[in-house]
């Protein structure tokens, strides 16, 4: 079996999530709706449009053995978010 890329991981959710949290503990100083607003924004932006778009580029992993050959299917935007 040969294995080379990298696999896709955790990373943007967890960056997504980091972000939106100190977005909006940031704007929450303000109002609770705009830092609820602002974090939600701030993890859509990083983690769903940012690697969305750029997934294929971080990350794209391929294993081939003698029978099969894996990749990740990342064709269409809606198939690299999910």
């Amino acid at each position: 079996m040969v294995n080379f890329g990298k696999k896709v991981s955790t990373r943007p959710i967890v960056l997504g999530l980091l972000y939106g949290i100190f977005i909006g503990s940031v704007f929450g100083g303000f109002s609770i709706i705009l830092g609820l607003v602002a974090g939600i924004t701030a993890f859509i932006i990083v983690a769903i449009i940012y690697y969305g778009i750029n997934l294929p580029f971080l990350f794209n992993a391929w294993s081939i053995d003698d029978q099969e050959i894996d990749y990740y299917d990342m064709s269409s935007f809606w198939k690299r978010i999910k």
